[in-house]
Parts: structure tokens; C-alpha cells; sequence
């Protein structure tokens, strides 16, 4: 199973469960419920309600990232918790300890201006459930208050320092990463050439000395010789050509997914006469240039080994946007299949080889293929790149 890369709200939210386990065996000592305003199944019940609502914020975390409700929910957390302050006993109580966990949670959140939300949201929430009745202000309360609001501005300075600087270290990470992707792409693309085209060239010029003994001997011969070398050729124009184009880092940066897939597949289709047919949404538009590019390579793997050891005269092609905005594509001929489990634990074949190839290009941007295939029944590969 593909394990996707989740979001800071996501993390958050998973970590009030140990917070709510540890309130419920609190909950347990006698000792306790004697300092409690309210009865102990009132606080039960309002840890279900809280652990609910969690539950549901989870969900729709997972389901929809950039949901606006995930985006303002920090308003209602700090509005709930400044009341459950002011009914466990003001500035005794130790519910504010929670605020670090909110400061924590924004600095974790990428998206601009979280942490310039919450700080400030945290600092009017303590006040407004800790500041007593004028006639009860004394200096251990002033103290007590002031020492609370100084850590709280402190952590929230140090917390808006770490999610830049996370921030920034992600950023130059994923630059790093694509440049290495594509850096990895040009030198594969430069050993096929050589290994390829650069054995068949020099084939051919072996041939071809073959042939001009043989003209005076044998012409027809030569004859023959020389068209099956000029089909050669013509097939490693097109390699070439393919190569070309594949080296063209600034299509991937600058267009489309799905124009790009389309582009291909139309230049495939016409070059060996399979029948493409495509379900392709518009999608994935913030895709970055280094998943692209591995979904790509991994279309163009499939289509080969369809034509070349499937003898498929069909595919069907179905590519869409996933939840987090990234890309799931299935990729579906009607070839000869073959026996998957054996061919992948075979280090000898070279359809494994490209296989394996699949699998690891997606596990290098955190995504998953899963290849289903059968004799005589066709093969299905899944790919799941995440966003």
C-alpha cells in the first residue's frame, strides 16, 4: 500500500487523541472531581462531543485539504477552549497549555498566514478567559498572567521561525529533488542512446561493408541487405526523434499534464498503429515538473511493453485528480499478458527490468503502481502519484 504523504492538519488532529486518553484517565482519580466545576459525566460527555468533532475534522481533512472550514476552524478551537478555561477556574486553570499545541499546529500548516492567525487568536483567547473582575486583580495575578502571555508571545515567535524555516528547506528540497529527477532522466536517456541507437549505427556500418563486397558478387543480395538496413535506420530516426523529444525539460515544467500525455500518445498511436482509446479530465494542475515527468515515463513504459511483448492492439487510458491534487492513472491493453509474479522476480527479463523500473520511479516521488496481468487475458497497470 502506498503510504501518501499527509497534511500538517491531518498530524495535528491525530495528536489530540493521546491529549483526550490522557483527560479520560484523569478523569478516573476521586481527586480530581472535586476541583471540577461541572459533574464528572458532564466532562465525559463533553470529551466525546470533542473527540467526535475531531473525528469529523479528520475526515474532512483527509477528503478535502483545502476545505475553508479546515482553514478557520482554529477560531472555534481557541473560542471553545478560552470557556473551558473560564469554567475550570480562570487563571488556575492549566487548560492553557493547549494554546502551545494550537501555536505548534500553525507553524506546522504551510499555508500563508496561518501562524499570523493564531498567534494573535491565542493571546486575545487567554485573555479573555483568564482577566478577572477588576476588584479581584492582585500582583500574583498580574504575575501569573503576564509570565503565561510572555511564554506564549516567545513560542509563537520561535514557532513562526520554524515554519519558515521549514518552509524554506521544503521548497529548496523539492527544487533539489526535481533537478535530481530530471539530472537521472537526461543520463538514463544518454545510455539508451548509446546502448540503442549507437550499437544499431554501428550495425549498420558493418553491413553496409558487407554490402559493398557483395555488390560485385551477389547484388541482390546486397540489395536486400541494404533495404533491411535502411528500415533499421528509419526506426532509429524515430527513437531519436524520441529522445529529442523527451529531453525537453521545459514542456514538462510549462504545460499541461494532460496535454502532454495526449501529445504522446497521438505520436505513439500514429508510429505503431495501436489503437489508443482516452478518458482524460483536466487535472492535476499543480502536479510538480518532477512527478510529471515520472507519470510520463511510466504511460510511455507501459504503451512499449503493450506493443512490444503484450502484442496489444488496444489500450485504454484513464487518467483524474485525486483528492490531494495528484494523479491516478490506470493504463489497460488487451495483449497476450503474462505471468506478472514470475516476470518481476526474474532478473533476467527485460520486461521485468522496465516493470521494476515503473514501480521505483513512482516510489521516488512517494507514489505506487500496482501491475495485474494474466496469460491471455491482458494487463492493468495502476498508477497513483500523490499531489
Amino acid at each position: 500500500m502506498r503510504k501518501g504523504r499527509q497534511s500538517p492538519e491531518v498530524i495535528a488532529l491525530k495528536s489530540i487523541w493521546p491529549a483526550l486518553i490522557f483527560a479520560g484517565v484523569w478523569l478516573q482519580f476521586e481527586e480530581t472531581g472535586r476541583h471540577l466545576p461541572l459533574p464528572v459525566g458532564y466532562a465525559y460527555g463533553l470529551l466525546g462531543i470533542i473527540g467526535l468533532v475531531t473525528l469529523v475534522r479528520a475526515r474532512l481533512a483527509l477528503r478535502r485539504p483545502n476545505s475553508r472550514l479546515l482553514r478557520y476552524a482554529p477560531i472555534l478551537d481557541a473560542i471553545l477552549l478560552a470557556l473551558a478555561i473560564r469554567f475550570t477556574g480562570g487563571i488556575r486553570s492549566e487548560l492553557w497549555l493547549f494554546y502551545y499545541f494550537m501555536l505548534i499546529a500553525g507553524a506546522m500548516d504551510p499555508r500563508p498566514g496561518t501562524i499570523e492567525l493564531i498567534a494573535p487568536l491565542v493571546l486575545v483567547s487567554y485573555v479573555s478567559a483568564t482577566i478577572p473582575r477588576f476588584s479581584q486583580w492582585d500582583w500574583q495575578i498580574i504575575e501569573t498572567a503576564g509570565t503565561r502571555l510572555f511564554f506564549l508571545f516567545l513560542a509563537s515567535l520561535l514557532t513562526r521561525q520554524v515554519g519558515l524555516v521549514r518552509s524554506r528547506l521544503s521548497d529548496e528540497l523539492g527544487h533539489l529533488s526535481e533537478q535530481l529527477t530530471l539530472s537521472q532522466e537526461r543520463n538514463r536517456i544518454a545510455r539508451e542512446i548509446h546502448d540503442g541507437i549507437g550499437h544499431s549505427l554501428v550495425n549498420c556500418i558493418l553491413t553496409l561493408e558487407l554490402s559493398e563486397r557483395l555488390v560485385s558478387k551477389d547484388p541482390e543480395e546486397a540489395r536486400k541487405i541494404i533495404q533491411q538496413e535502411l528500415a533499421d535506420l528509419r526506426e532509429a530516426l524515430e527513437d531519436m526523434r524520441d529522445y529529442v523529444h523527451h529531453l525537453r525539460p521545459a514542456d514538462i515544467e510549462n504545460e499541461s499534464m494532460v496535454t502532454l500525455v495526449q501529445r504522446y500518445v497521438a505520436r505513439f498511436a500514429d508510429r505503431t498503429g495501436l489503437t489508443v482509446n482516452m478518458d482524460v479530465k483536466d487535472c492535476c494542475p499543480n502536479l510538480p515538473p518532477s512527478s510529471r515527468l515520472v507519470l510520463l515515463r511510466i504511460i510511455q513504459e507501459s504503451l512499449t511493453n503493450s506493443v512490444k511483448h503484450s502484442e496489444a492492439t488496444e489500450v485504454n487510458i484513464y487518467l483524474a485528480e485525486t483528492s490531494d491534487g495528484g494523479a491516478h492513472c490506470v493504463i489497460r491493453d488487451n495483449g497476450c499478458g503474462f505471468d506478472d509474479e514470475a516476470v518481476l522476480k526474474d532478473p533476467g527479463s527485460r520486461q521485468g527490468f522496465g516493470l521494476r523500473t515503473m514501480i521505483d520511479r513512482a516510489a521516488g516521488v512517494g507514489g505506487d503502481v500496482q501491475i495485474e496481468s494474466v496469460p491471455d487475458e491482458g494487463t492493468t497497470v495502476t498508477v497513483t502519484i500523490p499531489g
